[in-house]
């Protein structure tokens, strides 16, 4: 995230609309546990959904692949034939000082992209994501652009592997003006039939609360309508699967005619991968509303904290938004009593204008007594070493 940040061109300014002013600020205290967590050896790439709407027609996606390494290795993409197969689609040399770009070009016209943009919903693109592997640990980002709208995630590497997950989706008070359009987007990994079943409310137009897949396989819950409703859907298999939620073409803010729109999508960390504390700021002041930390239980009864002093109790799926508006740069200490899911979403600058530049991103957990790796001996920012 560090070097990616520091892109230029069309990187940079899908940068600014992922909020770069809040990673970056918090990446110091969260850098240890965010290398546990992206930084591998194998990743798995499940799909945008791309919700066609004139001025959000996909473009292109671009794959970064950067590592620490200072000896260059390969990276091998691969994408699923119809046979079930994984074919390998390219390769990349990358070391510490040179790191690779793929970028992938679609359709002008119907934005089809042939990889990591899905576009029917439920299985009818299941060949859509990527696996990516190398002899040595790297980091993947992925970025779309579409027209006016862009957004970015960063892959989990092997932590991104679970059997329970609760989605992420911009929250909004804005009017639904019928051109949004939410996802959950899942990839099985492991060989074999994988089991996923779903825990929704009926704004998903798949009707079906579980499906089938083998391994690569990719199946979408979608809906054109943005519905806070929609944060929290529950997703559990009985073999591990990858699993990327967000919103395309969203608003966080303004309501009406006016409102600026823009993607927000995170790749998720598993229920067992979560934790009980957090820290968030508001980033850049905003003259918009929508800045908010969602926290999302995965238990019931879940107390939820802010600085040590009560908010409010909520139960598996349920979500709190706290608002960060106007609080500049101070830490908040976000604290439930089970693990929560919490991520962030807000804009790129002050300014009036920005409520067109949006996104949201996952916030990493403080290492504690329920995710802290083996040897640990107290909770703290990074590995013991």
């Amino acid at each position: 995230m560090i070097s990616f940040c520091k892109s230029s061109g069309f990187i940079k300014s899908i940068c600014s609309k992922v909020l770069i002013g809040i990673t970056c600020l918090l990446m110091p205290l969260f850098f240890g546990q965010l290398q546990a967590q992206n930084y591998a050896t194998e990743h798995y790439l499940p799909p945008f959904h791309n919700v066609q709407n004139g001025n959000d027609v996909a473009e292109k996606v671009v794959i970064h692949l950067t590592t620490m390494e200072t000896s260059p290795f390969t990276v091998s993409l691969y994408w699923l034939s119809s046979s079930g197969s994984w074919v390998l689609y390219t390769t990349k040399t990358i070391s510490k000082t040179s790191p690779a770009v793929v970028t992938i070009n679609c359709n002008s016209s119907s934005g089809d992209c042939n990889y990591l943009t899905a576009m029917s919903g439920g299985s009818g693109d299941p060949r859509t994501g990527f696996k990516v592997s190398g002899s040595s640990p790297f980091y993947v980002n992925v970025d779309i652009k579409a027209m006016s709208q862009a957004g970015s995630y960063s892959s989990k590497g092997l932590s991104a592997k679970g059997k329970e997950f609760f989605s992420a989706q911009f929250e909004s008070n804005a009017d639904d003006l019928g051109k949004y359009g939410e996802f959950i987007s899942i990839m099985a990994v492991e060989s074999g039939t994988t089991t996923v079943n779903f825990t929704k409310n009926n704004n998903w137009y798949q009707t079906a609360n579980s499906t089938t897949l083998n391994e690569g396989e990719v199946y979408i819950l979608s809906t054109d309508t943005q519905a806070d409703g929609n944060i929290g859907t529950k997703i559990t298999s009985d073999k591990d699967i990858v699993v990327v939620s967000g919103t395309w073409a969203g608003v966080i803010g303004a309501a009406g005619s006016g409102a600026g729109r823009d993607i927000g999508v995170t790749q998720l960390l598993p229920t067992d991968k979560l934790g009980t504390d957090y820290l968030v700021h508001e980033g850049y002041p905003s003259l918009n509303k929508g800045t908010h930390a969602i926290v999302v239980a995965t238990e019931n009864t879940t107390y939820v904290y802010a600085n040590g002093s009560y908010l409010t109790t909520l139960n598996a799926g349920q979500n709190y938004q706290y608002n960060l508006k106007g609080e500049g740069n101070n830490l908040i200490h976000l604290n439930t009593s089970k693990r929560s899911l919490v991520y962030y979403q807000g804009y790129t600058s002050g300014a009036s204008s920005a409520k067109n530049n949006q996104g949201l991103f996952l916030v990493a957990p403080l290492l504690d007594e329920h995710n802290a790796p083996p040897g640990s001996s107290h909770a703290h920012y990074g590995r013991n070493t």
